[in-house]
């Protein structure tokens, strides 16, 4: 399997090539403000209109609490972050896969100062080196490859209020660096001093090379002007006086022809100037442009800037404001061509067609959220950006012949992750992208009193609790009937098509089938009651294998039989066995025979279906057994780590966890009910280590699932389980934001901005307003058909809300 994978991702690193063509890497960003440090590529290989509030990202990282924007060159995307508020890192990823490759780390103070802190400078990458200078001075040179420090210089020149923040610039044998008065140049292969200025506290701004009357000059923002420098000595050619409150020159200058625009925050403005050798007057000044951080793109004669708390466009030639944006905030932008790439201070990435007519939006998504004020970055058709806690996301933007190009080997597929087949299919437990939510759109806002249209319902299914799978506009459901599982495909219509007999099912307390099938590549997969593995055609219902790894590896029975729905992950079929000989297992998804074993922990599974997750270039399966959570490599087996539950549980540990876990960017959250409350973890971006962030004994969810949705988690208390309420608490903290009644617990979804909610004792199915102030219920029905416990969760595919109840299951039609 080892052999495999490094051949596969050897050949897509040959597609990776042969798709970007003899200029491989033509589409770099190897330096702060991009190849020739004017916020603007010439990518032309991307897609500008393909955003939207579905998007995911490629890949995930976690790189440390900072601002530090991603500098990307062969291959590699490096940025710089803190940790333990005690030390800094230069990160180096891998640009496609987001797989770490290096870390290089250095005692450095977080210095916070009324903002989270980290970093403020970005890496600049030149020949095989990478150049990058902390907040308190510290510059160092590192080999590109292994991260191996070449040399390293500490500057004793004051540093300014907020920290050194201007990116290193390589000229010719120099890097210069923004710091003394007006500039600081080493030796780029030995980092000695080649000249230096005062010792002063600097500007906040990136050095700009130019050109004007033949010679190459240095535009250098200081703290009271702007200096134009020779680059040779560091002599100063010419002057413009510029104070801003609190001295932040933050905004690298813009140089065209023989003018150059200067712009600050704190209500200071901008000034366009007109250079005359060393003569130099301003053209226009006023306030239409204050940019505090982000530095403006001029195109086509407009300029386009954060104006303090919104996006501005201004003509160059007079400054005059042809419109605003307020919603971007006090955010970012860069561009490509004529297309404007935004990323707001909340985190929406928005591309724009550069216009000064009015802000003209091509499309959006919401990418992170936080504090977000570091410049977004396009580099060969992908999108990076992050947020000041440290969450970088890679958003593919390729153009659909490249992108299908360097998918063309399945290493990691969407189809392999998911089961999923189309967009709007529900072929695995708890979704297209198993995390309870639906892609899908134009769905009612609202419910007539009787509920939505019933299309049909289908009977004498089977008992159970399982959930209803849908692949290509076929239903997949399980049952039991006569102590016997049934596996049956129904069609658009609700109509029977094909049964398979799976085998003896789950008899004992709550007798019933318990897991949801999965559908991948023209096959169908089972989990009974007992643990057996089954695979049928899709097509015809025959069985093309069947597996047994719970008694081949001598797991122990939990007291409700085996609930876990198939996890299917690269080709593979996991399944938590939870014995002495391992905890886990990955089957042949073709074939049924081992692949891979975990390390046992030596206890019972629970009902735990894991999640499955990329984090930082690798594929991680985090579940439960009884008395810990664990997390491995989806790829090999390896087990990351297991943490005890007694940690956090106080002694409250039933062993009973039928909760898939939440992952969200480099967070993971475990719940359970029965008093045992809520854990959350963050995960370093190799996925090897990890912290407790938080704990919450309230949010206690039964078996009801929970969602993450902007910043918040949904779902239920146990609350003695006749009690249980409809609870909301914050991603970042665990706060509690309510615990409101609502019928009793339940079970939830997320489709096209609201929540669908389907409570277990009553049978009432409600549409929820997605709101974390309140629990407020917009429409509501009553399932009355079937019998038994409402435990089966609800599924959207195809505009069409499936709920199970005993045998029975029911098609409605909520399209708007």
């Amino acid at each position: 399997m080892k052999h495999r994978i490094e051949k596969n991702l050897l050949l897509r690193s040959i597609i990776w090539t042969a798709a970007l063509g003899a200029t491989v890497f033509a589409a770099d960003w190897p330096h702060w403000r991009g190849p020739d440090r004017s916020g603007i590529s010439a990518e032309t290989n991307w897609n500008p209109k393909a955003l939207s509030d579905s998007t995911k990202p490629l890949w995930t990282a976690s790189v440390g609490t900072g601002f530090s924007a991603v500098s990307i060159a062969e291959g590699k995307a490096i940025t710089m972050g803190n940790v333990d508020k005690t030390t800094d890192m230069v990160v180096c990823l891998d640009a496609l896969t987001g797989q770490s490759l290096w870390t290089y780390r250095y005692e450095e103070p977080l210095t916070s100062n009324m903002y989270e802190g980290g970093p403020s400078a970005t890496p600049t990458i030149h020949d095989k080196k990478v150049y990058t200078v902390s907040k308190s001075g510290k510059m160092l040179c590192l080999d590109l490859e292994t991260g191996a420090l070449i040399w390293r210089r500490q500057t004793d020149c004051k540093k300014p209020e907020w920290g050194f923040a201007g990116s290193p610039v390589i000229l010719e044998e120099k890097a210069i660096y923004n710091i003394g008065s007006c500039g600081l140049a080493l030796d780029k292969e030995t980092g000695q001093i080649l000249w230096q200025s005062g010792r002063e506290e600097s500007g906040y701004a990136t050095a700009v090379p130019f050109t004007m009357d033949g010679k190459t000059q240095l535009a250098l923002f200081s703290k009271e002007h702007l200096y134009s420098v020779d680059p040779a000595d560091g002599r100063i050619l010419w002057s413009y006086p510029w104070k801003t409150n609190w001295d932040v020159n933050a905004s690298d200058p813009i140089l065209k022809d023989d003018e150059a625009l200067i712009t600050s925050g704190y209500n200071h403005g901008a000034t366009l100037l007109k250079i005359s050798g060393s003569e130099v007057r301003s053209v226009w000044e006023n306030k239409n442009l204050r940019s505090q951080l982000s530095g403006p793109v001029l195109i086509n004669g407009y300029i386009y800037g954060i104006d303090e708390n919104q996006l501005a466009c201004l003509d160059w030639k007079s400054g005059q404001v042809r419109w605003t944006e307020k919603t971007v905030g006090k955010g970012s932008l860069t561009a490509a061509g004529d297309k404007l790439i935004v990323l707001s201070d909340k985190g929406r990435l928005i591309i724009a067609q550069a216009t000064d007519e009015q802000f003209a939006v091509l499309s959006s998504a919401q990418i992170l959220s936080g504090r977000c004020w570091t410049t977004p970055v396009l580099a060969n058709g992908l999108i990076y950006a992050r947020n000041a806690k440290g969450d970088l996301v890679c958003i593919d933007l390729r153009i659909a012949a490249a992108a299908s190009a360097l998918d063309s080997e399945p290493v990691i597929t969407a189809a392999e992750l998911g089961g999923r087949t189309v967009s709007q299919d529900w072929s695995c437990w708890q979704g297209p992208d198993r995390n309870n939510k639906s892609p899908e759109t134009g769905l009612l806002k609202k419910w007539p009193p009787e509920g939505p249209a019933l299309l049909w319902s289908a009977e004498d299914l089977g008992s159970g609790y399982s959930s209803a799978s849908v692949a290509n506009k076929k239903i997949y459901v399980t049952g039991l009937k006569n102590k016997r599982g049934v596996l049956s495909c129904l069609d658009w219509d609700g109509k029977l098509i094909w049964t398979a007999d799976y085998g003896p099912e789950w008899t004992g307390s709550y007798p019933g089938v318990r897991s949801s099938p999965v559908i991948w590549d023209g096959a169908v997969y089972v989990v009974s009651g007992n643990g057996q593995i089954g695979c049928y055609s899709a097509e015809t219902g025959k069985e093309l294998w069947a597996a047994d790894p719970f008694r081949e590896f001598e797991g122990k029975m939990p007291q409700w039989g085996i609930a876990m729905s198939p996890v299917l992950v690269e080709g593979k079929l996991i399944f938590t066995v939870g014995s002495p000989k391992a905890a886990a297992v990955a089957l042949d998804a073709k074939k049924g025979h081992i692949v891979w074993k975990s390390a046992g922990l030596d206890e019972r599974p629970t009902y735990c279906t894991p999640a499955v997750f990329q984090w930082g270039g690798r594929t991680i399966l985090a579940g439960m057994t009884q008395a810990h959570l664990f997390a491995v490599d989806a790829r090999t087996g390896d087990l990351f780590w297991s943490y005890p539950m007694a940690d956090y549980l106080s002694g409250r540990n039933r062993q009973i966890h039928p909760n898939t876990p939440v992952f969200w960017n480099g967070g993971l959250l475990f719940t359970s009910g029965y008093d045992m409350g809520a854990i959350k973890f963050s995960i370093t971006s190799d996925g090897w280590t990890f912290q407790k962030e938080w704990t919450n004994a309230e949010f206690d969810c039964h078996h009801g699932g929970v969602v993450y949705q902007d910043g918040y988690v949904y779902g239920t208390t146990w609350k003695g389980n006749d009690d249980g309420l409809w609870a909301c608490i914050d991603w970042k903290t665990g706060e509690m934001m309510y615990a409101q009644r609502w019928h009793n617990k339940g079970s939830i979804l997320w489709a096209d901005g609201l929540f669908y909610a389907y409570a277990e004792k009553a049978g009432a199915v409600g549409l929820i307003k997605a709101d974390p102030k309140e629990f407020q219920a917009i429409s509501e029905f009553l399932i009355t058909q079937g019998k038994g416990e409402h435990w089966a969760h609800p599924v959207i595919s195809g505009g069409r809300l499936f709920i199970r109840h005993g045998e029975v299951l029911m098609a409605y039609d909520i399209k708007s």
